[in-house]
């Protein structure tokens, strides 16, 4: 089962109720959207043993910010980033 989650408290909650893998984003800023770095990192503290994805945010499809983006999410010890792909140039 994934469960999103928005803290460590809610990845604590989900792990003990069986969740096997946790998605780390914020609803409340989009369907991509990004939790502030330390709270992925929290997240990933709380339950180190659990698979963890996280989105990089809506972004626009420019390498270089993605690249950004994908590269800090990636520092907090992820699992899986999501990135979003969007139709147009």
């Amino acid at each position: 089962m994934l469960a999103s989650v928005t803290g460590p408290a809610e990845a604590l909650l989900a792990a003990s109720l069986g969740a096997d893998i946790l998605d780390a984003k914020d609803p409340t800023a989009g369907a991509l959207g990004r939790l502030p770095l330390p709270v992925i990192a929290a997240i990933r503290s709380a339950v180190p043993g659990l698979a963890l994805s996280a989105t990089v945010g809506d972004l626009p499809p420019e390498p270089e910010v993605l690249v950004e983006a994908v590269q800090a999410v990636a520092a907090t010890g992820v699992d899986f980033i999501k990135v979003g792909i969007f139709p147009g140039a």
